[in-house]
């Protein structure tokens, strides 16, 4: 399944989003939103029927914690514990486990196949087990290489989604650049 959504962090004018909102669900559509660091504009679309996705950055938590990216030299089991450990700390109170998909990581290093696809599978699993539904690899627009999705561990994550597709499942980041279609 493919979901397009509106991006929004703690800066920025969210005026207006509500009735944004409001259009989509007059014009049929599900609102699905992307929010960082700021839950509040995913308490609008959920109110309205809609999904989240909720991301946790490096720069907007202050801790000296990568949320952005885990530490690749490290044994994946033990990163993806620690990583969910700081995750679920700083997850906001009125998060939605039902209706709010969590971006556990963003724009990794695309020539880390063989550790991501370990690291998204534990950490899905340690996320699952908690009743939060996790998306993996956030890569940049354009990336990763079509390699990557061969790697063996990747594959297994892969094939977990597979199994629990209302739990864990891919995110990438596509952007026009400018460009209009």
């Amino acid at each position: 399944m493919t979901h397009l959504s509106t991006h929004c962090g703690m800066g920025g004018n969210h005026n207006g989003l509500g009735a944004f909102l409001d259009q989509l669900v007059a014009a049929g559509f599900k609102p699905w939103l992307k929010s960082v660091d700021s839950y509040g504009p995913l308490i609008d679309a959920t109110r309205r029927g809609g999904t989240g996705v909720f991301r946790l950055s490096t720069a907007g938590q202050g801790t000296g914690f990568d949320f952005d990216v885990p530490n690749y030299h490290g044994d994946p089991a033990a990163v993806a514990t620690t990583h969910w450990a700081a995750t679920r700390a700083k997850l906001p109170p009125e998060f939605d486990k039902a209706n709010v998909w969590l971006e556990v990581i963003n724009e990794v290093d695309k020539n880390q196949a063989e550790f991501l696809g370990a690291f998204a599978l534990y950490i899905a699993r340690l996320a699952n087990a908690d009743g939060v539904k996790v998306l993996m690899f956030s890569f940049s627009s354009g990336e990763p290489e079509p390699e990557f999705w061969e790697e063996p561990n990747v594959l297994e994550y892969l094939r977990y989604c597979e199994e629990n597709p209302s739990m864990a499942g891919v995110a990438l980041h596509e952007y026009n650049y400018g460009h209009r279609p």
